[in-house]
């Protein structure tokens, strides 16, 4: 699975573009994961294709104004450490994949109705779980380790934001400004948090002559 890393140019990126890369990277889980069971139980009868059952999923979270991604990793921590299956938590996967789809939803959902900012969090957060996602399923399949795969991915993500952030600074903001009234314009276009903007414009600005 190799989608985490084919991703829009920085600079063209969008919330919309966003949800879409964590969407594709839940739909090859899904399709993957999906010809993997029919290819182990070849017995069942499995009535629809996987392609055709990933976007109906989609079309149902859009449809339903209830559709929620927290409440999707609520349900993660039920399969971990429920009693359905404290073991293997057979259903974790599938229900991270259900957090993807869930808060890409809701950030397409909220771009179309203008609410910028509310939109860059839902797609930070189908992002992450399509880390999660990634990372998990290259452990079960590949025997890779889920937490140094995503540190290492999300370690690049940062620097990289980061690098945005100074950027868009030196640009396009006042250096006179404070750290703080600084990272209140980068949190508009730059998702990291007002705390970690603050820090490193503060950093920067003391490599300043």
């Amino acid at each position: 699975m190799d989608e985490m890393t084919k991703r829009v140019p920085r600079e063209l990126r969008t919330p919309i573009t966003e949800a879409g890369s964590a969407l594709n990277v839940a739909w090859e889980f899904w399709v993957e994961m999906s010809r993997k069971l029919m290819a182990d139980n070849p017995e069942r009868d499995y009535l629809e294709d996987p392609e055709s059952f990933f976007w109906s999923t989609i079309s149902e979270a859009w449809d339903d104004p209830a559709t929620n991604g927290d409440e999707a990793v609520e349900e993660i921590g039920l399969s971990l450490y429920g009693k359905r299956d404290p073991e293997s938590a057979p259903f974790a996967l599938l229900q991270a994949m259900f957090a993807v789809v869930a808060y890409a939803v809701q950030a397409m959902k909220a771009e179309k109705a203008d609410k910028h900012d509310e939109a860059w969090t839902y797609a930070v957060d189908a992002q992450y779980w399509a880390g999660i996602l990634w990372a998990s399923w290259a452990e079960k399949m590949h025997g890779t380790k889920p937490a140094v795969e995503l540190a290492k991915r999300r370690h690049a993500e940062n620097y990289a934001l980061i690098e945005d952030a100074l950027k868009y600074w030196h640009e396009k903001i006042d250096p006179t400004i404070s750290a703080s009234k600084a990272a209140n314009e980068l949190v508009r276009v730059v998702p990291l948090s007002h705390k970690k903007l603050a820090e490193v414009i503060a950093a920067e600005k003391k490599k300043q002559p």
